[in-house]
């Protein structure tokens, strides 16, 4: 399915063994693809989306950690491919699999330009509960900016974190707990119940980003 894309033909070696590669390696791959996507933005786009969730490929964290380079030009684009990732994970008999994707967020935490509040805001209405593994996700994701200066509503945002610690579904309450222990965000004394202790043991943890 990726003989007649460029942009993977361009990369497919080089992306397909960038893992056991040096930094200096990595580094110039990075570079190189990020020149690539700013010469032709929209062809770019096109070729890269073709190929984003494709499991032979892997390519979406080392792009987009290419891309966090030039977030003036490509903040936007991880707005969009967010969206991407949400609507997929929606639509997949696996969402958690596709959740995982959602690594690529990292490489942008610090990032203060007007595109990562839009980021939250998106994870932000995920925690209304429409979709488990999704607001489960959202708990995951949205400490990662509290400590970034654009986040205006960081104390509502905790506010609604720690709300979800009395939800009532233990799965949502569990990795509450343990999101905002894990960012010293955990109010004094908040524990665990047995019986949501207990269900960690039987059915395991629930995943985590």
């Amino acid at each position: 399915m990726n003989e007649n894309n460029l942009f993977w033909k361009k990369f497919e070696e080089r992306i397909d063994n960038y893992w056991g590669n040096t930094d200096e390696a990595k580094e110039s791959l990075e570079r190189d693809i990020l020149e690539y996507a700013n010469a032709n933005p929209v062809k770019f786009r096109r070729e890269f989306e073709a190929v984003m969730f494709d499991e032979d490929v892997l390519s979406l964290g080392i792009v987009m950690d290419s891309l966090a380079e030039d977030t003036d030009n490509w903040g936007g684009f991880f707005v969009q491919v967010v969206d991407d990732i949400l609507q997929a994970a929606r639509e997949s008999d696996d969402p958690n699999d596709i959740l995982t994707y959602l690594e690529i967020l990292y490489s942008v935490e610090d990032d203060t330009r007007p595109f990562v509040s839009d980021i939250v805001k998106r994870f932000e209405n995920e925690l209304d509960g429409n979709h488990l593994e999704i607001e489960c996700a959202a708990i995951w994701v949205i400490p990662i900016f509290l400590d970034n200066p654009s986040i205006r509503n960081k104390e509502a945002l905790k506010d609604r974190l720690i709300q979800k610690l009395n939800s009532s579904n233990w799965k949502v309450r569990v990795v509450a707990h343990e999101s905002l222990r894990l960012s010293d965000l955990l109010p004094e004394g908040a524990k665990l119940s047995f019986m949501d202790r207990l269900y960690t043991k039987i059915f395991g943890e629930p995943p985590m980003i």
